[in-house]
């Protein structure tokens, strides 16, 4: 846009007279092409936005004062040959000095309400025009739901409450057990402008447009009806309905998936409680691996109150035989399906490690990423990322190198880790191999799809593998910053004739000893550190 103020009339006082427009016209064309006229309104009509569209996008808007029959003329100068008149409104909220004085702001608003757009013929322009100069509503209601209104909706609920969290089943009574339509429909956009969310102009158009429709519970209908109607304009009703089919689409979604066990490992965190994936949470984390749960979430480990309330100095011993008591159990378990299955797995660094180690790499039991700050399983990314790491220090290695320190940095590198490494090096002689994550993915989500802790996996089996038989190397003092899938699947790169690894963890301003993982014929044996 070359200049924005010019583009942008609405800094002005509106144009109060039609042979202005025609000026105004031939100014902007100058600078910008436009297919498409959009009238933007607030509530109760605070102010009228003309919009000049290219593909949906503001590129210029303005403000007239005009009577009906020239404002009519005014759109019809403004809209091109074969462009349309659009008409939305912002309900329960009024324009801003400084929305209306950005084009950037106007453009994010007229987006955010599409819901509440509809096409204006010129007959529409002219009725809407004289209401607002009469300064009238319409009376009465739009017309009634029409059947295939009411199929598309339910069909689009799934007979389900669409307020955002319920989802209550409206097909059954819970308490009597007694099957009926226990639903209400309820507009968005109210369907008389004298109504709750009524918008004059579109209150009779979108009466019976299914788009406009939400099926709610009891409760929920008299909420944004009755009790609580300003907290719920219609472009939040409208964007609960879209979240709604959204999430719903993609759960049923995975109907069509194969399915697989999923396994929850929950240790307590100095102390702390984890919370269980919820069902949503593992649906939408399967959905991205192709699969679907297969009955239940089998609960393995659930914050036992031994691993909480146990003296430190016994918590090691507990924590190793839990470790392997969990492993056994995913394994026994995961049998008949193959060994395929999800693990929502969570505790301190060095015990998902070494439960990735327990399991092994010969199956397909992929751990689900958690994200601390938001309590959330989910993987980050719906496709995979590609390379989110670098591996260096490993061209400093002779080889003969003994012992290794091994920095996994994926969610940070903490000057603790640094101090570690730091005493480690001069105690042992040993030089570093750094796993750092790429600096615009550090963090909670560096590892964003199962085909990226795939690959991640084999990248480290490979590393181990190369530091004993090209660099003699016996011992790996690790010391991760990692998420819990990152542990669980750098556990799992552990194979046999590869150096044992002592795992590290956060202790004040340092890093000390918690596990070793190594190998006694053939096996993965785990051991605590005194």
């Amino acid at each position: 846009m070359k200049n924005p103020i010019e583009a942008n009339q609405a800094i002005h006082p509106p144009i109060d007279d039609l042979a202005l427009i025609e000026t105004h016209i031939r100014l902007i064309e100058t600078i910008n092409q436009w297919s498409d006229i959009g009238i933007l309104i607030d509530e109760n009509c605070k102010s009228i936005l003309i919009l000049m569209l290219k593909e949906n996008s503001v590129i210029s808007l303005l403000r007239f004062c005009l009577s009906a029959n020239d404002s009519v003329t005014a759109i019809d100068s403004l809209k091109k040959p074969k462009g349309k008149i659009y008409f939305g409104g912002l309900q329960g909220k009024e324009l801003t000095l400084e929305e209306i004085h950005s084009i950037e702001l106007i453009n994010k608003i007229w987006n955010s309400i599409q819901e509440q757009v509809t096409e204006f013929a010129t007959k529409d322009v002219y009725d809407f025009f004289k209401q607002t100069e009469d300064d009238s509503k319409k009376t009465g209601r739009g017309k009634d739901f029409s059947t295939p209104t009411k199929r598309k909706v339910m069909q689009d609920s799934h007979g389900r409450c669409m307020f955002e969290g319920c989802g209550e089943n409206l097909s059954i009574d819970d308490l009597t057990s007694t099957e009926g339509n226990f639903s209400y429909l309820a507009h968005n956009v109210a369907s008389s402008e004298n109504g709750p969310r009524g918008i004059i102009g579109l209150s009779e158009k979108l009466s019976d447009d299914p788009r406009n429709v939400l099926l709610l519970c009891d409760k929920h209908h008299r909420l944004i009806d009755k009790i609580a109607t300003p907290d719920y304009p219609a472009s939040r009703l409208s964007e609960m309905r879209r979240d709604f089919c959204t999430t719903a689409n993609k759960l049923l979604d995975g109907l069509g998936y194969h399915p697989i066990p999923a396994f929850s490992v929950l240790w307590p965190v100095h102390r702390q409680v984890i919370t269980a994936p919820s069902t949503t949470q593992v649906a939408q984390s399967l959905s991205t691996m192709k699969s679907r749960l297969d009955g239940n979430v089998n609960v393995v480990s659930d914050n036992e109150s031994i691993l909480r309330e146990s003296d430190p100095a016994i918590l090691k011993e507990i924590m190793v035989n839990s470790i392997n008591l969990v492993a056994e159990r995913i394994l026994m378990q995961a049998q008949n399906y193959r060994y395929r299955a999800a693990l929502f797995a969570f505790g301190l660094m060095p015990h998902l490690i070494a439960l990735g180690a327990k399991i092994g790499n010969k199956n397909e039991i992929i751990p689900i990423p958690r994200f601390r700050d938001s309590a959330q399983w989910v993987w980050p990314s719906e496709v995979s990322t590609g390379s989110f790491y670098t591996i260096s220090g490993i061209e400093n290695l002779s080889d003969n190198e003994p012992d290794v320190i091994l920095i996994l940095a994926l969610t940070n590198a903490p000057e603790a880790m640094l101090n570690a490494s730091d005493d480690i090096k001069k105690d042992k002689n040993a030089k570093i191999v750094s796993i750092t994550a790429l600096p615009q993915m550090m963090g909670n989500g560096a590892l964003a799809h199962p085909q990226d802790g795939y690959t991640f996996m084999k990248d480290i089996q490979k590393l181990l593998h190369d530091l004993k038989s090209q660099h003699g190397v016996t011992r790996v003092h690790l010391l991760p910053c990692a998420s819990n899938a990152a542990c669980v699947f750098f556990g799992q790169a552990f194979d046999s004739h590869h150096p044992d690894i002592i795992v590290y963890d956060f202790h004040n301003k340092t890093m000390v000893k918690e596990l070793i993982i190594s190998n006694e014929k053939n096996k993965c044996v785990i051991k605590s550190v005194s």
